[in-house]
């Protein structure tokens, strides 16, 4: 006996007599030789069925909980119907529409904004009051090519606007550029001899900033 498969459609509106057909296949099953060489087509057919039912039918559970009752309608359903035929609607991607995120000139002069208003370390709030599609992480990140500088553990507190964040950029683009392999994607990375850290002690007596708490 071999059963055609059913569409997802079909099994939402014959659930009853799913559940007839599956048990049926279960009981032929039972009924097969034992020596499986000797069965036919349709026995092995029977068997894969079988096997579906045991291991990737899941019934809805009976439940009076409001919660379940509002869960969708994807964590509910099963690999296969109850006549152990596969449901295709489960293996179907579910489609989200997620809003594109660019980072251009605007979301740039927001960060600047940011860098003035709350500082250097407080990525979180630029990020829940000016930048909300970004990480605070991704806007620590997008903070090293605007003033230049990998490690930005010594600028914590700094507050500057963009003019004044571009003359670090230019200090550190300066140093970057005198040591070898030291300035790489507009930002200073640190050097194994710790010549950049020493050039950047000697400069910062220079500096006018103050970093605050």
């Amino acid at each position: 006996m071999v059963l055609e498969e059913n569409s997802a459609d079909d099994a939402d509106s014959n659930n009853t007599t799913l559940e007839t057909m599956g048990e049926e296949i279960l009981n032929q099953v039972a009924l097969l030789p034992a020596n499986h060489r000797k069965w036919t087509l349709s026995d092995r057919q029977l068997w894969v069925k079988c096997m579906r039912i045991h291991m990737c039918h899941r019934r809805k559970p009976q439940s009076t909980d409001q919660k379940e009752e509002n869960t969708s309608e994807k964590a509910v359903e099963s690999m296969c119907f109850a006549n152990g035929d596969f449901n295709k609607k489960y293996f179907e991607f579910e489609v989200t529409e997620t809003e594109e995120r660019v980072w251009d000139e605007s979301k740039k002069a927001l960060l600047y904004k940011g860098l003035e208003t709350y500082g250097i370390g407080r990525f979180g709030e630029i990020r829940t009051n000016l930048l909300p599609q970004w990480t605070a992480n991704e806007l620590r990140m997008k903070t090293m090519p605007l003033i230049g500088r990998q490690n930005l553990q010594l600028y914590k507190g700094f507050r500057g606007n963009e003019a004044e964040i571009r003359i670090q950029y230019e200090r550190n683009k300066k140093i970057g550029l005198a040591v070898p392999g030291c300035w790489k994607a507009n930002i200073l990375v640190s050097d194994d001899h710790g010549v950049v850290q020493r050039m950047i002690d000697e400069t910062e007596a220079e500096q006018t900033y103050v970093l605050e708490p």
